[in-house]
């Protein structure tokens, strides 16, 4: 458990540092539901959402795209995870990066990426929600 606090410690760390923790975690949060709770303990979710702002939201590149992947992965099959985010943050922060700003409406492959991504995150949300009603 440690381990994976000092690596939530390293998103805040330098552009280097905080990437390869970035790619680190979305490794390792990829099937240990414990580490998925650990990551979100330490708070994964406002430090996701901080390095996407911080990076372009769905204009940015590869590393908005590395949190949108760490982001799923801590809430694929796991309810807890996918609660916690509803009731802490909500969708505001998901749903705004699927504004699409500018005049040009410009859409590279990057950002048609990251866009897929942040609804993967959303079907993941609304798709648990349904299954917990009646």
């Amino acid at each position: 458990p440690r381990s994976v606090t000092r690596l939530m410690d390293m998103l805040m760390d330098r552009e280097v540092i905080r990437n390869e923790a970035l790619l680190l975690l979305t490794y390792l949060t990829r099937e240990a539901e414990e580490i998925q709770k650990i990551v979100v303990f330490e708070g994964a979710f406002e430090k996701i959402f901080s390095i996407i702002k911080e990076e372009g939201g769905s204009d940015g590149g590869v590393v908005v795209q590395d949190c949108l992947e760490l982001l799923n992965n801590i809430l694929r099959n796991n309810t807890s995870n996918q609660t916690l985010l509803r009731e802490t943050v909500g969708f505001d922060p998901v749903t705004s990066l699927l504004k699409i700003r500018g005049i040009s409406y410009r859409i590279t492959q990057q950002k048609t990426i990251n866009l897929l991504s942040a609804l993967e995150t959303i079907s993941l949300l609304i798709s648990s929600d349904s299954q917990t009603e009646p």
